[in-house]
This record gives structure tokens, C-alpha cells and sequence, in this order.
């Protein structure tokens, strides 16, 4: 016999993401130990692409961005997703020249794609496969690169 849905079944689901902790390292072999969602949860996939979508009205708004910034919109969906989905500290609400600064310096010392690499492949396919998203982030960058390319 199925079980009745209740009030305390679905507090339940609020804390039963389970985490796996995984080691990586860094360029200098540094190694770092990540806990990494299960489940991506339907309610943190919709934040991640909320905030990239605020991303990139906020990007449309910007006559200062630099052709290194410009570059660095394709790592801001990984960035975000490790952000929601792994205990790394990137702090919310960030501009996008912030979010930015972060994903260079943990791409530089190779703790970006460690983690990413790390994710669980069918959780991160409920992200990328928001065709939405996925094309209004790579016309953004499309029309990035045609700035940069007028200056």
C-alpha cells in the first residue's frame, strides 16, 4: 500500500539531498575536499538559471567590460553551478564583474574544473539542457564578442 503524503513528508524532502565528499586538486597539487550534491533539486536548478539569465541583462546594461571579462561568461553557468550544488564558498549576489573575478582565479588554479568535473553527469544534464538558457547565454556571448571586436 502507497504511503499518504503529509506535512512531515514533505519537510522531509527540504533536507534529504545527501552529499558526497570528493578530493581534488589544484595546478600546484594542492588537494581540497568538496561535498558535492546527489540531487540537484528542482528549486536550486531554477535559482542557477535565474541568476544567469540576471546576469546577462545586467551584462546588456555594461559599456565597460573588458575582452578578458567578455571571455569569461561561459564559466559563469559551471561557476554558478558549483556555487548551488557544492559547499564552495562563492558568495550570492555578486555583479557580474565579481562573479568574474572568482571564476578566473579558481580557473586559474584549476579548482573549477576539478569541481566540475566531479558533478554528477545526469544531475548537471537537468542544467544544461535548459535550451532557454543555454541559448541566451551563448547569444550573450556572441554579442560580446562583437563588441569587443568594434573597439
Amino acid at each position: 500500500m502507497a504511503n499518504k503524503i503529509t506535512l512531515e513528508t514533505i519537510e522531509q524532502y527540504q533536507h534529504q539531498v545527501e552529499r558526497k565528499l570528493v578530493t581534488i586538486k589544484d595546478v600546484f597539487d594542492k588537494e581540497y575536499e568538496v561535498e558535492i550534491d546527489n540531487v540537484f533539486v528542482t528549486s536550486k536548478i531554477e535559482k542557477v538559471h535565474k541568476e544567469i539569465l540576471e546576469i546577462i541583462a545586467e551584462i546588456h546594461k555594461q559599456t565597460d567590460i573588458s575582452e578578458e571579462e567578455a571571455m569569461q561568461i561561459l564559466k559563469l553557468l559551471p561557476l554558478l553551478t558549483i556555487r548551488e550544488f557544492t559547499d564552495v564558498p562563492i558568495p550570492e549576489k555578486l555583479s557580474f564583474i565579481e562573479l568574474v573575478g572568482i571564476a578566473i582565479k579558481l580557473s586559474d588554479g584549476g579548482i573549477l574544473e576539478a569541481v566540475h568535473k566531479e558533478l554528477p553527469k545526469k544531475e548537471l544534464r537537468k542544467i544544461e539542457n535548459n535550451k532557454d538558457v543555454n541559448q541566451q547565454v551563448m547569444q550573450a556571448a556572441g554579442q560580446l564578442a562583437l563588441v569587443m571586436t568594434d573597439k
